[in-house]
């Protein structure tokens, strides 16, 4: 419960400073913070947009952490994330292409 807590808090925080500097700047914090949840959590379109845009982001930190985890030091994650996206392509769409015609950004 204590865990839940400090998570809350420290989101609230953020949700507040982020007010702050919206302030600053002459923004209304309360209609933007409305626009934003409207957009991205509002109806189901923005919510499955959400999630599409938040999965290739989830599943790379996800790599980066059992790579953390398992203790060599590796930063490649976006090149992974792109190679990835890549021969995910490659296969969905059943492309003929052999793997050893494919030219790698090197």
């Amino acid at each position: 419960m204590q865990k839940l807590i400090i998570n809350l808090a420290g989101v609230l925080a953020a949700l507040l400073l982020g007010a702050f500097v919206m302030l600053f700047q002459g923004y209304d914090p309360v209609e933007t913070y409305a626009a934003l949840f409207n957009y991205s959590l509002g109806n189901l379109y923005s919510f499955s947009t959400t999630l599409r845009n938040a999965v290739p982001l989830v599943l790379t930190g996800l790599s980066a952490s059992l790579a953390f985890a398992s203790g060599p030091t590796n930063l490649g994650q976006p090149g992974q994330l792109l190679i990835g996206a890549l021969f995910a392509t490659i296969i969905r769409t059943g492309s003929s292409v052999g793997f050893m015609s494919i030219c790698l950004p090197f």
